[in-house]
């Protein structure tokens, strides 16, 4: 048996345990470098996401309106996992949100200043309750805390928006110009006919009716067993009908050859002059309330979405490196009795 007391000091510094698990210097670096490379993106993103509103606001594309609040809304979810200091996320929500507001800078300061209150407010509630679930759960469950936060973004975003264009109000248009409609109604007509092939949504109101009526008229038995002749014949009577019963509905004159775009768009401004003739004084508040539980409900769709696209960059980054998962041990205080 070796006596450690003739053993060379040397021998116990070299099994240092301490010293062998010391962060190199390029984990302390990196630890401060990248926390700010993502605050910066976001930053940015904040700042695209208030240019683009402001131009879709008045005809601007709307493909670049999306684009921009999607990228917002994934950095963001990315920044709840990212982001150790709670103080630092409150400051970097601060600066997003004078972001989103620069491009308004010639509405009135009050004004701005309550729809950044009220924007900060649910956006630091629903990170609150993500920042919660994070510190609570044993491991990272990604979608669970995303969706936490994404929620309540997403109210935060649709009221942000709809106080922000309350100051352009204009009883000729429904919500957004009509340039900038057509724009967001041909990007989600290209959506939809993924789910509905046989309908042209982006044409005009004859070509419509016609596809929805052959739409719903092919697999029946009878409509198959006719002739070439007799099944456009079918066709085009059902094609009538339908045109008159969304005529009725709308209780408008539609033509022909107008776009289903106009269609649509002119239904809506019908709606909201039935409305303002209905409600009066109070109309705005209701138009705005309408238009807020409408995208909200929506936003459904937008967040679920949201929410995968950052899942799929946050596996990138972990498998990348660029950030890691770690197992760490902590007390945790209970009440006994």
């Amino acid at each position: 048996m070796t006596d450690v007391s003739k053993l060379p000091p040397q021998v116990f510094t070299d099994k240092n345990l301490i010293n062998q698990i010391k962060k190199s210097p390029q984990f302390i670096e990196g630890a401060i470098y990248k926390p700010l490379i993502i605050d910066a993106l976001s930053i940015l993103s904040a700042l695209w996401f208030g240019y683009a509103y402001s131009r879709f606001l008045v005809g601007g594309s709307g493909q670049a309106f999306l684009a921009s609040l999607g990228i917002f809304s994934i950095l963001s979810t990315i920044q709840v996992f990212f982001t150790k200091a709670f103080r630092r996320r409150i400051l970097v929500i601060i600066l997003q949100t004078i972001c989103i507001l620069v491009p308004f800078y010639g509405y009135d300061t009050m004004f701005l200043a309550v729809a950044a209150g009220i924007y900060m407010f649910f956006v630091i509630c629903g990170e609150l309750l993500a920042y919660g679930e994070l510190e609570n759960c044993i491991e990272i469950r990604f979608f669970k805390i995303a969706r936490t936060s994404l929620k309540k973004l997403t109210t935060a975003l649709v009221l942000l928006m709809v106080i922000l264009y309350l100051p352009q109000w204009d009883e000729k248009k429904a919500f957004i110009p009509r340039e900038g409609f057509k724009s967001l109604y041909a990007w989600t007509t290209n959506i939809i006919r993924n789910f509905y092939p046989g309908i042209d949504f982006n044409s005009t109101f004859i070509s419509f009716t016609r596809s929805f009526a052959r739409s719903g008229l092919q697999g029946s038995k009878e409509f198959d067993d006719l002739s070439l002749v007799n099944k456009e014949v079918m066709v085009e009577q059902v094609s009538v009908q339908i045109a008159t019963n969304i005529s009725k509905s709308l209780d408008a004159a539609i033509f022909p050859e107008d776009s289903m775009a106009d269609v649509f768009y002119n239904s809506i401004l019908k709606l909201l002059a039935n409305l303002k003739d209905r409600f009066k004084q109070s109309f705005l508040l209701i138009w705005a309330l309408s238009v807020f539980f409408i995208i909200r409900g929506i936003g459904v769709i937008f967040y679920w979405i949201a929410s995968l696209v950052s899942f799929i960059l946050y596996e990138l980054l972990l498998t990348s490196g660029f950030v890691h998962i770690v197992g760490i041990t902590k007390t945790h205080e209970v009440i006994d009795f």
